[in-house]
Protein backbone atom coordinates (compact mmCIF):
# COMPACT_ATOMS: atom_id res chain seq x y z
CA UNK A 1 0.00 0.00 0.00
CA UNK A 2 1.27 3.46 -0.82
CA UNK A 3 0.70 6.03 1.90
CA UNK A 4 1.06 9.75 1.25
CA UNK A 5 0.07 12.78 3.21
CA UNK A 6 0.25 16.38 2.16
CA UNK A 7 2.92 18.59 3.65
CA UNK A 8 0.21 21.24 3.98
CA UNK A 9 -3.13 19.73 3.00
CA UNK A 10 -4.26 17.29 5.64
CA UNK A 11 -5.89 13.90 5.79
CA UNK A 12 -8.42 13.99 8.60
CA UNK A 13 -8.90 12.14 11.84
CA UNK A 14 -12.48 10.93 11.99
CA UNK A 15 -14.28 11.39 15.31
CA UNK A 16 -13.81 8.46 17.63
CA UNK A 17 -11.04 6.83 15.61
CA UNK A 18 -7.65 6.17 17.13
CA UNK A 19 -4.64 7.60 15.28
CA UNK A 20 -3.69 5.28 12.44
CA UNK A 21 0.03 6.06 12.66
CA UNK A 22 2.56 6.37 15.40
CA UNK A 23 5.69 8.45 14.99
CA UNK A 24 5.04 11.30 12.57
CA UNK A 25 7.96 13.31 11.15
CA UNK A 26 9.01 16.74 12.32
CA UNK A 27 10.42 19.06 9.68
CA UNK A 28 13.19 20.78 11.62
CA UNK A 29 14.14 23.22 8.88
CA UNK A 30 14.37 23.72 5.14
CA UNK A 31 16.74 25.92 3.17
CA UNK A 32 17.16 26.96 -0.43
CA UNK A 33 20.40 27.99 -2.11
CA UNK A 34 21.00 29.78 -5.37
CA UNK A 35 20.46 33.04 -7.21
CA UNK A 36 18.02 34.55 -9.66
CA UNK A 37 18.44 31.94 -12.39
CA UNK A 38 18.54 28.12 -12.31
CA UNK A 39 20.49 26.33 -9.56
CA UNK A 40 20.20 22.56 -9.15
CA UNK A 41 21.53 20.21 -6.47
CA UNK A 42 22.38 16.75 -7.77
CA UNK A 43 24.18 15.24 -4.76
CA UNK A 44 24.67 15.80 -1.03
CA UNK A 45 26.95 14.19 1.57
CA UNK A 46 27.50 14.77 5.27
CA UNK A 47 30.71 16.34 6.52
CA UNK A 48 32.84 15.52 9.54
CA UNK A 49 31.52 18.55 11.45
CA UNK A 50 27.90 17.37 11.02
CA UNK A 51 27.28 19.79 8.16
CA UNK A 52 26.63 19.11 4.48
CA UNK A 53 28.16 19.72 1.09
CA UNK A 54 25.99 19.84 -2.03
CA UNK A 55 27.11 19.56 -5.66
CA UNK A 56 25.13 20.62 -8.72
CA UNK A 57 24.97 23.35 -11.34
CA UNK A 58 24.37 27.09 -11.39
CA UNK A 59 23.38 29.60 -14.04
CA UNK A 60 23.05 32.43 -11.52
CA UNK A 61 26.63 33.41 -10.86
CA UNK A 62 29.44 34.42 -13.19
CA UNK A 63 29.67 35.14 -16.92
CA UNK A 64 29.56 31.51 -18.12
CA UNK A 65 26.26 29.90 -19.09
CA UNK A 66 26.36 27.04 -16.60
CA UNK A 67 29.06 26.00 -14.13
CA UNK A 68 29.44 23.37 -11.46
CA UNK A 69 28.06 24.59 -8.14
CA UNK A 70 29.39 23.50 -4.73
CA UNK A 71 27.56 24.63 -1.59
CA UNK A 72 28.87 24.09 1.95
CA UNK A 73 26.36 24.44 4.78
CA UNK A 74 26.41 24.02 8.53
CA UNK A 75 24.39 21.44 10.43
CA UNK A 76 21.54 23.91 10.85
CA UNK A 77 21.45 24.66 7.11
CA UNK A 78 23.17 28.05 7.30
CA UNK A 79 25.33 28.77 4.26
CA UNK A 80 29.07 28.67 4.99
CA UNK A 81 30.28 29.19 1.42
CA UNK A 82 29.44 28.43 -2.17
CA UNK A 83 31.72 28.11 -5.17
CA UNK A 84 31.26 28.22 -8.92
CA UNK A 85 33.70 25.74 -10.49
CA UNK A 86 34.39 25.51 -14.23
CA UNK A 87 35.86 27.11 -17.31
CA UNK A 88 34.59 28.77 -20.46
CA UNK A 89 32.42 25.83 -21.49
CA UNK A 90 29.51 24.03 -19.84
CA UNK A 91 30.30 22.33 -16.51
CA UNK A 92 28.12 20.24 -14.23
CA UNK A 93 28.79 18.46 -10.91
CA UNK A 94 26.82 15.30 -10.22
CA UNK A 95 28.67 13.71 -7.32
CA UNK A 96 30.67 14.91 -4.33
CA UNK A 97 32.60 13.44 -1.41
CA UNK A 98 34.56 14.86 1.49
CA UNK A 99 38.15 13.69 1.20
CA UNK A 100 40.29 12.22 3.97
CA UNK A 101 42.17 15.52 4.41
CA UNK A 102 38.99 17.56 4.89
CA UNK A 103 38.73 18.86 1.34
CA UNK A 104 36.27 17.82 -1.35
CA UNK A 105 36.20 15.96 -4.65
CA UNK A 106 33.53 16.74 -7.24
CA UNK A 107 32.73 14.69 -10.33
CA UNK A 108 30.59 15.42 -13.36
CA UNK A 109 31.34 16.65 -16.84
CA UNK A 110 32.98 19.58 -18.54
CA UNK A 111 32.78 20.80 -22.12
CA UNK A 112 35.36 22.76 -24.06
CA UNK A 113 34.37 26.20 -25.32
CA UNK A 114 35.03 25.29 -28.97
CA UNK A 115 33.61 21.79 -29.52
CA UNK A 116 31.16 21.53 -26.61
CA UNK A 117 31.87 17.78 -26.37
CA UNK A 118 31.45 16.72 -22.77
CA UNK A 119 34.25 14.94 -20.93
CA UNK A 120 34.27 13.10 -17.62
CA UNK A 121 35.52 15.61 -15.08
CA UNK A 122 37.04 15.52 -11.59
CA UNK A 123 37.77 18.59 -9.48
CA UNK A 124 39.66 18.72 -6.20
CA UNK A 125 38.80 21.48 -3.72
CA UNK A 126 40.45 22.36 -0.42
CA UNK A 127 38.51 22.67 2.84
CA UNK A 128 37.61 26.28 2.04
CA UNK A 129 36.22 25.45 -1.38
CA UNK A 130 39.11 26.77 -3.48
CA UNK A 131 40.01 24.68 -6.53
CA UNK A 132 43.27 22.72 -6.17
CA UNK A 133 43.17 20.99 -9.57
CA UNK A 134 40.80 19.68 -12.23
CA UNK A 135 41.14 16.72 -14.60
CA UNK A 136 39.19 15.39 -17.57
CA UNK A 137 39.01 11.83 -18.90
CA UNK A 138 37.52 9.88 -21.78
CA UNK A 139 39.57 10.83 -24.85
CA UNK A 140 37.99 12.39 -27.92
CA UNK A 141 34.48 11.05 -27.45
CA UNK A 142 31.78 12.11 -25.00
CA UNK A 143 31.92 10.91 -21.41
CA UNK A 144 30.52 11.84 -18.02
CA UNK A 145 30.70 11.02 -14.29
CA UNK A 146 27.53 10.07 -12.41
CA UNK A 147 29.17 8.98 -9.15
CA UNK A 148 32.57 9.08 -7.45
CA UNK A 149 34.11 7.65 -4.28
CA UNK A 150 37.48 8.10 -2.64
CA UNK A 151 39.45 4.85 -2.47
CA UNK A 152 41.48 3.60 0.49
CA UNK A 153 44.74 4.78 -1.12
CA UNK A 154 43.36 8.39 -1.28
CA UNK A 155 42.70 8.09 -5.00
CA UNK A 156 39.29 8.15 -6.64
CA UNK A 157 36.99 5.84 -8.58
CA UNK A 158 34.60 7.46 -11.04
CA UNK A 159 31.70 5.80 -12.84
CA UNK A 160 29.41 7.03 -15.59
CA UNK A 161 29.23 6.52 -19.33
CA UNK A 162 31.23 6.99 -22.52
CA UNK A 163 30.42 7.39 -26.20
CA UNK A 164 33.87 7.04 -27.74
CA UNK A 165 32.75 7.88 -31.29
CA UNK A 166 29.99 10.43 -30.52
CA UNK A 167 27.61 8.17 -32.42
CA UNK A 168 24.99 7.65 -29.72
CA UNK A 169 26.37 4.23 -28.76
CA UNK A 170 27.51 4.36 -25.14
CA UNK A 171 29.10 2.05 -22.61
CA UNK A 172 29.42 1.99 -18.83
CA UNK A 173 32.68 3.74 -17.98
CA UNK A 174 34.89 3.46 -14.91
CA UNK A 175 38.11 5.40 -14.20
CA UNK A 176 40.43 4.91 -11.24
CA UNK A 177 42.93 7.64 -10.38
CA UNK A 178 45.64 8.30 -7.85
CA UNK A 179 45.34 11.06 -5.25
CA UNK A 180 46.42 13.69 -7.82
CA UNK A 181 43.74 12.66 -10.30
CA UNK A 182 46.15 10.89 -12.65
CA UNK A 183 44.41 7.93 -14.31
CA UNK A 184 45.56 4.49 -13.19
CA UNK A 185 43.13 2.41 -15.23
CA UNK A 186 39.80 2.60 -17.00
CA UNK A 187 37.17 0.02 -17.84
CA UNK A 188 34.30 0.13 -20.30
CA UNK A 189 31.46 -2.38 -20.34
CA UNK A 190 28.69 -2.71 -22.86
CA UNK A 191 27.01 -5.41 -24.86
CA UNK A 192 24.23 -3.48 -26.56
CA UNK A 193 25.65 -0.04 -27.24
CA UNK A 194 23.40 1.32 -24.50
CA UNK A 195 24.96 0.65 -21.08
CA UNK A 196 25.65 3.24 -18.37
CA UNK A 197 26.96 3.16 -14.78
CA UNK A 198 25.07 5.20 -12.18
CA UNK A 199 26.61 4.36 -8.78
CA UNK A 200 29.68 2.66 -7.30
CA UNK A 201 30.56 1.39 -3.81
CA UNK A 202 33.58 -0.43 -2.35
CA UNK A 203 33.09 -4.18 -2.02
CA UNK A 204 34.20 -6.04 1.14
CA UNK A 205 37.51 -7.78 0.60
CA UNK A 206 38.52 -5.53 -2.27
CA UNK A 207 37.20 -4.28 -5.55
CA UNK A 208 33.98 -2.48 -6.29
CA UNK A 209 30.31 -2.99 -7.08
CA UNK A 210 28.64 -0.85 -9.74
CA UNK A 211 24.99 -0.46 -10.67
CA UNK A 212 23.60 1.02 -13.84
CA UNK A 213 21.24 0.41 -16.71
CA UNK A 214 21.10 -1.23 -20.10
CA UNK A 215 18.83 0.69 -22.47
CA UNK A 216 18.36 -2.01 -25.09
CA UNK A 217 14.71 -3.01 -25.41
CA UNK A 218 12.73 -1.52 -22.52
CA UNK A 219 15.87 -1.30 -20.40
CA UNK A 220 17.34 -3.68 -17.81
CA UNK A 221 19.11 -2.91 -14.54
CA UNK A 222 22.84 -3.61 -14.64
CA UNK A 223 25.10 -4.82 -11.81
CA UNK A 224 28.88 -5.24 -12.13
CA UNK A 225 31.62 -6.55 -9.88
CA UNK A 226 35.06 -5.12 -10.65
CA UNK A 227 38.45 -6.00 -9.16
CA UNK A 228 40.89 -3.54 -7.59
CA UNK A 229 42.89 -3.53 -10.82
CA UNK A 230 39.94 -2.89 -13.11
CA UNK A 231 39.13 -6.41 -14.28
CA UNK A 232 35.50 -7.38 -14.71
CA UNK A 233 34.58 -10.12 -12.21
CA UNK A 234 30.97 -10.57 -13.36
CA UNK A 235 28.08 -8.67 -14.93
CA UNK A 236 24.36 -9.33 -14.49
CA UNK A 237 21.13 -7.82 -15.76
CA UNK A 238 17.86 -7.69 -13.82
CA UNK A 239 14.23 -6.97 -14.54
CA UNK A 240 11.74 -8.15 -17.10
CA UNK A 241 11.63 -7.44 -20.81
CA UNK A 242 8.09 -6.06 -20.51
CA UNK A 243 9.18 -3.36 -18.04
CA UNK A 244 11.54 -0.44 -17.84
CA UNK A 245 14.10 -1.36 -15.15
CA UNK A 246 16.44 1.36 -13.88
CA UNK A 247 19.03 1.13 -11.07
CA UNK A 248 20.24 4.46 -9.72
CA UNK A 249 21.75 3.81 -6.29
CA UNK A 250 23.52 0.91 -4.57
CA UNK A 251 24.51 -0.32 -1.09
CA UNK A 252 26.44 -3.31 0.30
CA UNK A 253 25.05 -5.09 3.37
CA UNK A 254 27.25 -6.32 6.27
CA UNK A 255 27.01 -9.86 4.85
CA UNK A 256 28.16 -8.66 1.39
CA UNK A 257 24.75 -8.75 -0.26
CA UNK A 258 24.00 -5.98 -2.74
CA UNK A 259 20.87 -3.79 -2.70
CA UNK A 260 19.98 -1.57 -5.65
CA UNK A 261 17.20 1.01 -5.77
CA UNK A 262 15.60 2.68 -8.76
CA UNK A 263 12.34 2.22 -10.63
CA UNK A 264 10.53 -0.54 -12.47
CA UNK A 265 7.31 -0.79 -14.45
CA UNK A 266 5.65 -0.36 -17.84
CA UNK A 267 6.81 2.49 -20.06
CA UNK A 268 4.88 2.92 -23.31
CA UNK A 269 6.40 5.00 -26.10
CA UNK A 270 3.97 7.70 -27.22
CA UNK A 271 5.64 7.96 -30.63
CA UNK A 272 5.99 4.29 -31.52
CA UNK A 273 9.69 4.54 -32.35
CA UNK A 274 11.25 2.58 -29.52
CA UNK A 275 12.78 3.53 -26.16
CA UNK A 276 13.99 7.12 -25.90
CA UNK A 277 16.74 8.19 -23.52
CA UNK A 278 17.99 11.54 -22.31
CA UNK A 279 19.63 13.01 -19.24
CA UNK A 280 17.57 13.42 -16.09
CA UNK A 281 18.04 16.06 -13.39
CA UNK A 282 20.88 14.05 -11.88
CA UNK A 283 22.73 13.97 -15.18
CA UNK A 284 22.06 10.27 -15.54
CA UNK A 285 20.74 8.69 -18.70
CA UNK A 286 17.26 7.28 -18.35
CA UNK A 287 14.20 6.79 -20.49
CA UNK A 288 11.90 9.77 -21.01
CA UNK A 289 9.13 10.96 -23.34
CA UNK A 290 7.05 7.92 -22.43
CA UNK A 291 3.76 7.10 -20.78
CA UNK A 292 4.74 6.05 -17.27
CA UNK A 293 3.47 3.80 -14.53
CA UNK A 294 6.75 2.84 -12.93
CA UNK A 295 7.19 2.16 -9.23
CA UNK A 296 10.06 2.61 -6.85
CA UNK A 297 12.03 -0.65 -7.01
CA UNK A 298 14.39 -2.40 -4.61
CA UNK A 299 16.35 -5.52 -5.53
CA UNK A 300 18.60 -7.54 -3.24
CA UNK A 301 21.20 -10.02 -4.49
CA UNK A 302 23.85 -12.15 -2.85
CA UNK A 303 27.57 -11.47 -3.29
CA UNK A 304 27.56 -13.41 -6.55
CA UNK A 305 24.72 -11.40 -8.06
CA UNK A 306 21.96 -14.00 -7.60
CA UNK A 307 18.63 -12.29 -6.98
CA UNK A 308 17.19 -12.86 -3.48
CA UNK A 309 14.07 -10.68 -3.64
CA UNK A 310 12.66 -7.53 -5.17
CA UNK A 311 10.04 -5.09 -3.92
CA UNK A 312 8.11 -2.20 -5.47
CA UNK A 313 6.21 0.78 -4.09
CA UNK A 314 3.99 3.22 -5.94
CA UNK A 315 0.68 4.00 -7.59
CA UNK A 316 -0.28 5.50 -10.95
CA UNK A 317 2.47 8.13 -10.88
CA UNK A 318 6.08 7.64 -11.83
CA UNK A 319 7.85 6.83 -8.54
CA UNK A 320 11.62 6.55 -8.37
CA UNK A 321 14.30 6.14 -5.71
CA UNK A 322 16.68 9.07 -5.54
CA UNK A 323 19.01 7.97 -2.73
CA UNK A 324 19.27 5.20 -0.15
CA UNK A 325 21.03 4.87 3.22
CA UNK A 326 21.40 1.91 5.63
CA UNK A 327 19.64 1.96 9.00
CA UNK A 328 19.26 -0.70 11.66
CA UNK A 329 17.45 -3.66 10.12
CA UNK A 330 17.06 -2.23 6.64
CA UNK A 331 17.24 0.95 4.56
CA UNK A 332 15.71 4.39 4.22
CA UNK A 333 14.99 5.62 0.70
CA UNK A 334 14.39 9.21 -0.40
CA UNK A 335 12.19 9.15 -3.49
CA UNK A 336 10.39 11.25 -6.07
CA UNK A 337 6.65 10.58 -6.30
CA UNK A 338 5.45 11.71 -9.72
CA UNK A 339 8.79 12.22 -11.48
CA UNK A 340 8.54 14.60 -14.49
CA UNK A 341 4.82 15.10 -13.80
CA UNK A 342 5.12 18.78 -12.93
CA UNK A 343 3.58 18.05 -9.52
CA UNK A 344 6.22 15.75 -8.04
CA UNK A 345 6.40 15.16 -4.30
CA UNK A 346 9.21 14.27 -1.91
CA UNK A 347 8.81 10.91 -0.15
CA UNK A 348 10.69 9.03 2.55
CA UNK A 349 10.32 5.28 3.07
CA UNK A 350 11.85 2.79 5.45
CA UNK A 351 12.28 -0.80 4.27
CA UNK A 352 13.06 -3.87 6.33
CA UNK A 353 15.89 -6.21 5.38
CA UNK A 354 13.25 -8.40 3.71
CA UNK A 355 11.95 -5.57 1.54
CA UNK A 356 8.80 -4.73 3.52
CA UNK A 357 7.76 -1.09 3.85
CA UNK A 358 7.83 -0.24 7.56
CA UNK A 359 6.73 3.36 7.16
CA UNK A 360 6.32 5.94 4.46
CA UNK A 361 5.84 9.69 4.40
CA UNK A 362 5.03 12.07 1.55
CA UNK A 363 5.65 15.82 1.32
CA UNK A 364 3.74 17.53 -1.52
CA UNK A 365 3.73 21.26 -2.11
CA UNK A 366 7.50 21.82 -2.18
CA UNK A 367 7.77 22.29 -5.94
CA UNK A 368 10.11 19.31 -6.17
CA UNK A 369 11.56 18.50 -9.57
CA UNK A 370 13.56 15.48 -8.45
CA UNK A 371 14.80 14.13 -5.11
CA UNK A 372 18.52 13.51 -5.46
CA UNK A 373 20.21 12.90 -2.11
CA UNK A 374 19.79 11.57 1.44
CA UNK A 375 22.10 11.95 4.45
CA UNK A 376 21.72 10.45 7.94
CA UNK A 377 23.10 13.11 10.34
CA UNK A 378 24.98 11.75 13.38
CA UNK A 379 22.41 13.18 15.80
CA UNK A 380 19.57 11.29 14.10
CA UNK A 381 16.90 12.07 11.55
CA UNK A 382 17.22 12.55 7.80
CA UNK A 383 18.38 15.30 5.48
CA UNK A 384 17.10 15.27 1.89
CA UNK A 385 18.38 17.25 -1.09
CA UNK A 386 16.18 18.10 -4.05
CA UNK A 387 15.41 20.86 -6.53
CA UNK A 388 12.46 23.24 -6.11
CA UNK A 389 10.78 25.58 -8.56
CA UNK A 390 8.44 27.16 -5.97
CA UNK A 391 10.70 28.09 -3.07
CA UNK A 392 13.85 30.19 -3.32
CA UNK A 393 14.94 33.12 -5.45
CA UNK A 394 15.23 31.70 -8.97
CA UNK A 395 13.46 29.52 -11.50
CA UNK A 396 15.06 26.51 -9.82
CA UNK A 397 16.88 26.39 -6.51
CA UNK A 398 18.72 23.82 -4.44
CA UNK A 399 16.44 22.57 -1.64
CA UNK A 400 17.69 20.97 1.58
CA UNK A 401 15.15 19.67 4.12
CA UNK A 402 16.07 18.40 7.58
CA UNK A 403 13.71 15.94 9.27
CA UNK A 404 13.92 14.83 12.87
CA UNK A 405 14.17 11.26 14.06
CA UNK A 406 11.21 8.98 13.41
CA UNK A 407 10.74 10.80 10.11
CA UNK A 408 8.06 8.46 8.87
CA UNK A 409 4.71 6.87 9.56
CA UNK A 410 4.11 3.50 11.13
CA UNK A 411 1.02 1.97 9.58
CA UNK A 412 -1.20 0.16 12.06
CA UNK A 413 -3.05 -2.76 10.42
CA UNK A 414 -6.77 -2.39 9.96
CA UNK A 415 -6.94 1.39 9.66
CA UNK A 416 -8.62 2.98 6.68
CA UNK A 417 -7.15 5.63 4.38
CA UNK A 418 -9.39 8.30 5.93
CA UNK A 419 -8.54 7.51 9.54
CA UNK A 420 -5.17 9.23 9.70
CA UNK A 421 -3.60 12.01 11.63
CA UNK A 422 -0.35 13.88 11.09
CA UNK A 423 1.25 16.21 13.58
CA UNK A 424 4.49 17.13 11.82
CA UNK A 425 5.24 20.77 11.30
CA UNK A 426 5.69 22.36 7.90
CA UNK A 427 8.13 25.14 7.07
CA UNK A 428 6.54 27.85 4.89
CA UNK A 429 8.44 30.70 3.30
CA UNK A 430 6.21 33.17 1.36
CA UNK A 431 3.88 30.46 0.04
CA UNK A 432 1.73 27.83 1.75
CA UNK A 433 0.22 25.07 -0.39
CA UNK A 434 -3.09 23.56 0.67
CA UNK A 435 -3.96 20.26 -0.99
CA UNK A 436 -7.32 18.53 -0.79
CA UNK A 437 -7.39 15.16 0.92
CA UNK A 438 -8.40 12.48 -1.61
CA UNK A 439 -12.18 12.11 -1.76
CA UNK A 440 -12.88 14.56 1.05
CA UNK A 441 -11.47 17.96 0.17
CA UNK A 442 -11.81 20.64 2.84
CA UNK A 443 -14.82 22.97 2.68
CA UNK A 444 -12.87 25.61 4.57
CA UNK A 445 -9.49 26.13 6.16
CA UNK A 446 -8.11 28.78 8.45
CA UNK A 447 -4.60 29.73 9.49
CA UNK A 448 -4.53 30.41 13.23
CA UNK A 449 -1.74 32.05 15.21
CA UNK A 450 -0.34 30.65 18.46
CA UNK A 451 -2.95 32.60 20.47
CA UNK A 452 -5.80 31.00 18.52
CA UNK A 453 -6.61 34.10 16.45
CA UNK A 454 -7.43 33.70 12.78
CA UNK A 455 -4.51 35.03 10.70
CA UNK A 456 -5.79 34.12 7.23
CA UNK A 457 -8.41 32.19 5.28
CA UNK A 458 -6.86 29.49 3.11
CA UNK A 459 -7.95 27.95 -0.15
CA UNK A 460 -6.86 24.88 -2.10
CA UNK A 461 -3.63 25.64 -3.94
CA UNK A 462 -0.92 28.19 -3.22
CA UNK A 463 -1.63 30.76 -0.51
CA UNK A 464 0.50 33.89 -0.09
CA UNK A 465 1.80 34.10 3.52
CA UNK A 466 4.65 36.50 2.79
CA UNK A 467 2.91 39.29 4.69
CA UNK A 468 2.60 37.32 7.94
CA UNK A 469 4.99 37.78 10.83
CA UNK A 470 7.41 34.86 11.28
CA UNK A 471 6.27 32.38 13.90
CA UNK A 472 4.20 29.29 14.66
CA UNK A 473 0.74 28.98 13.10
CA UNK A 474 -1.83 26.20 12.80
CA UNK A 475 -3.85 25.15 9.77
CA UNK A 476 -7.38 24.17 10.78
CA UNK A 477 -9.45 22.36 8.16
CA UNK A 478 -13.16 21.58 8.56
CA UNK A 479 -15.10 18.99 6.59
CA UNK A 480 -18.77 18.75 5.72
CA UNK A 481 -19.21 16.57 8.81
CA UNK A 482 -18.97 18.98 11.71
CA UNK A 483 -17.19 16.43 13.82
CA UNK A 484 -14.32 15.92 11.36
CA UNK A 485 -11.49 18.38 11.73
CA UNK A 486 -7.70 18.37 11.43
CA UNK A 487 -5.05 20.74 12.76
CA UNK A 488 -1.45 21.02 11.59
CA UNK A 489 1.45 23.12 12.78
CA UNK A 490 3.11 25.50 10.30
CA UNK A 491 6.25 27.55 10.92
CA UNK A 492 6.30 30.71 8.78
CA UNK A 493 9.80 32.03 8.09
CA UNK A 494 11.25 34.87 6.06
Amino acid sequence: MKVAFSAIGLLLLLAGAAPAFAGTPDTLWSRTYGGQSSDIGYAVVGTTDSGFVIAGTTSSFGPETTDAYVVRVAGDGDLLWSRRVGGLGYDEAHSVCQTFDGGYAVGGWSTSADTFIQHAWLARLDSGGDTVWTRTYGGTGSSWVSCLIQTADSGFLLCGGRDSTNSGSFTAYLVRTNSAGVQRWSLTYGVSGADVANAVVPFPGGGFAVCGSNFSGNGLALLLRVSETGSLVWARNYGTAANYNWAGTLLVTPDSDLVIAGEQGPALDRHGSGLRVSYDQRGQLRAKDLEWNTDLWLLRTNAGGDSLWSATWGDTNRDCAGSMQPVTGGWVVAATDGLYSGTANMSLLRFSAAGDVLWEAGYPGLGVGQVNGLVLPPDGGYTVAATTDILGAGSDDVLLVRFGSDAGILDEPGRSETARQTSAQTIARNALFLAEAPGCGPQSASLMDAAGRKAAELHAGVNDVGGLAPGVYFVREAQAQAQAQAVRKVVVTK
